[in-house]
């Protein structure tokens, strides 16, 4: 991957060795403006760290994570879904607002927190924890934790699976991302968590 300043000056472009000398694919553009730079190049290295996680048995989740004791609880969910929302209500260490790396370590599942700017984290917990549970979540009116079989879980995760992929590849990275699944939730509790917006949702956590 190379970045460099764009040819009027005004942009930074990234592109992968695949597209150099070839300029109508561009694979980012970067906007001059600072916020939305860090944004948009934020965004772009996930991706690809999603991509090399995939090839090393793991997978990115669009997720945010809280550790609790020596552990980890993961939230998965859409945007605006209540994932910030239920970590901050936790009162735990965050670490992980908007993704979290999950993969085999120490013959177990394991939760890695990203160096990537998150604006919701309140720790960069370095080391890897054991994942206690993950929970698809789901606003409500009462709170409660359903548990779901590990195929509807696999069907259910794969859309918040995050990594970068060529079109003619894309078909073998899903696999992957199947397979990986498959062997993610075959080791830790997943259910789904309804819950309101209080802290009652904690005695629910595993």
């Amino acid at each position: 991957i190379t970045v460099r300043r764009g040819p009027v000056g005004r942009r930074w472009e990234v592109r992968s060795q695949k597209d150099e000398g070839r300029p109508e694919n561009y694979v980012l553009v970067i906007d001059r403006r600072p916020h939305r730079a860090k944004l948009r190049l934020n965004f772009y290295l996930k991706m690809l760290f999603g991509r090399v996680l995939l090839e090393k048995g793991g997978v990115l989740l669009h997720a945010s994570a809280i550790r609790k004791g020596e552990k980890v609880h993961i939230f998965v969910g859409k945007n605006r879904s209540g994932k910030s929302t239920l970590a901050r209500l936790s009162r735990q260490q965050i670490i992980a607002d908007d993704a979290i790396a999950v993969r085999q370590g120490g013959g177990k599942q394991c939760a890695y927190a990203l160096p990537f700017y998150e604006k919701g984290k309140t720790t960069h917990w370095p080391k890897r924890c054991a994942i206690a549970g993950l929970y698809m979540i789901h606003k409500d009116r009462k709170t409660e934790y359903i548990s779901v079989s590990p195929r509807e879980a696999v069907s259910q995760l794969l859309p918040f699976v995050r990594f970068f992929g060529e079109a003619e590849n894309m078909e073998q990275l899903v696999e992957r991302a199947l397979e990986n699944l498959q062997i993610m939730v075959s080791q830790i509790p997943v259910g789904k968590l309804n819950f309101k917006k209080d802290d009652s949702f904690l005695r629910l956590l595993k």
